[in-house]
């Protein structure tokens, strides 16, 4: 079909289906994402205890049947705020082959959509210095709130 155009599905689904799926895309992230001093080793266990518990939803951008993006975030409560329901990302990725599509702020407008419609206040985003989205979080409509710093003991 010369000149189609793929189409990508947005949607939440269940991590425990999806892992083998998600496992060669995560380690392209933690690659690009710039760790140096840390092997990559998901703890699937947890993930999915999260999920059972509610406390995680794992959202897809799927071209047909190929996972091109994911994005994963956790649920909780605000410990300085007891009645704020937070989602903070976790995991966010979309292949840099959809990247100059609009593959990625869909599916941040998705995710976004979707946990406003369960009744998420706020959501918390990072990003990291090797590979920085700062500008596009805030061309999105993120504030910058705080800068994170690490020390590797």
């Amino acid at each position: 079909m010369c000149g189609a155009v793929a189409v990508v599905k947005y949607q939440q689904e269940f991590l425990y289906q999806a892992k083998q799926e998600v496992e060669p895309l995560a380690k392209l992230e933690w690659e690009e994402s710039g760790h140096p001093t840390t092997e990559l080793d998901i703890d699937w266990e947890s993930y999915l205890t999260l999920e059972d518990m509610r406390k995680l939803k794992f959202f897809t951008a799927r071209e047909g049947d190929l996972l091109v993006g994911y994005f994963v975030v956790i649920l909780g409560y605000s410990l300085t705020s007891k009645e704020l329901l937070t989602a903070s990302y976790e995991a966010v990725y979309v292949h840099k082959d959809h990247r100059k599509s609009m593959v990625a702020r869909r599916l941040f407008k998705f995710v976004e959509d979707c946990l406003k419609e369960d009744g998420i206040h706020c959501v918390i985003a990072s990003s990291s210095n090797m590979n920085p989205i700062g500008k596009f979080l805030s061309r999105m409509g993120y504030g910058e709130v705080e800068t994170k710093y690490e020390k590797v003991l």
